[in-house]
């Protein structure tokens, strides 16, 4: 895992595609997460030197042509090993690889979590429909169709991806 602090220019980076993006279609935050999802995928691409895309089936292209899709999720808590990354199965975009990140809800702080080629993810994560209990938290019900995988399971980022 990788943590690193944002900047202000990427913070107002994301703000600014934020807003032009509004919200997506089937959005659970109705457009919310949309700066967080896009600052992860701008402090990725910054971290190591990939080209923003944004297509629906992918956001970053490696410089050898991989095909790069960020998922994350906010909250102020440390990520740990035990703790949950997700795919909603309605969106399995056609990319070579998952990189995985937890950005703090104030946005000054994100944890790079991992990678998981898109094949080996879909082969070996859990399948949680909706209405699963999550297993560390009988409260907690799953809203989505996810396949999901835990943090320590995940690839880190001194693997070549």
């Amino acid at each position: 895992m990788i943590e690193l602090k944002t900047t202000e220019a990427q913070r107002n980076k994301a703000k600014e595609l934020a807003e032009e993006m509004g919200s997506l279609k089937h959005s659970m935050l109705r457009g919310a997460g949309n700066i967080r999802g896009l600052l992860a995928e701008i402090v990725y691409a910054d971290k190591f030197g990939l080209q923003i895309a944004s297509t629906y089936n992918y956001d970053l292209l490696t410089k050898n042509g991989k095909r790069v899709d960020v998922k994350s999720k906010g909250g102020w808590q440390v990520p740990q090993p035990h703790h949950w990354v997700a795919v909603e199965r309605r969106f399995e975009q056609d990319c070579d690889f998952y990189v995985f990140a937890r950005v703090r809800k104030d946005l000054e702080l994100i944890w790079l979590l991992g990678w998981m080629p898109t094949i080996e993810f879909r082969r070996t994560a859990l399948h949680f429909p909706p209405g699963t209990q999550d297993p560390d938290d009988p409260s907690f019900r799953n809203k989505l169709d996810n396949l999901q995988m835990r943090n320590k399971d995940l690839r880190q980022f001194d693997e070549q991806a």
